[in-house]
């Protein structure tokens, strides 16, 4: 059959990779430490921009798509990153840049503020 940019609706990355947070219960941060062997691992991730970069390119290139996830359980750490994108998105789906996608987001509640709700 192959791949067939068509029929894509939802499409789903991660944008962050290792949290930097030090949660004991977690298990992908202690199954980052045990498979380096390091107690810290470096933290990576995408800046708002690039992240634009890459839902407008997306947007462009799968015509069907009608929602993105980003799978970050932790994209809320970066509460400035999470506000400039979600500024950036509103701007460029206000000019026509970006057609009307859903956007669905993970990350702690515990990291979401009232600065994060109130932006439009």
């Amino acid at each position: 059959m192959g791949y067939s940019p068509q029929r894509t609706k939802v499409f789903r990355f991660c944008s962050q990779g290792y949290c930097p947070q030090t949660c004991l219960f977690c298990s992908t941060r202690n199954l980052l430490r045990w498979a380096t062997g390091k107690d810290s691992v470096p933290y990576i991730s995408l800046s708002a921009q690039d992240l634009v970069k890459e839902v407008v390119y997306l947007s462009q290139v799968l015509p069907e798509m009608e929602t993105i996830f980003i799978s970050d359980d932790d994209f809320f750490t970066q509460r400035q990153r999470a506000k400039d994108f979600f500024e950036a998105i509103i701007k460029r789906k206000n000019n026509g840049e970006i057609r009307d996608i859903k956007f669905i987001l993970s990350g702690r509640i515990d990291e979401v503020d009232e600065d994060i709700f109130s932006i439009s």
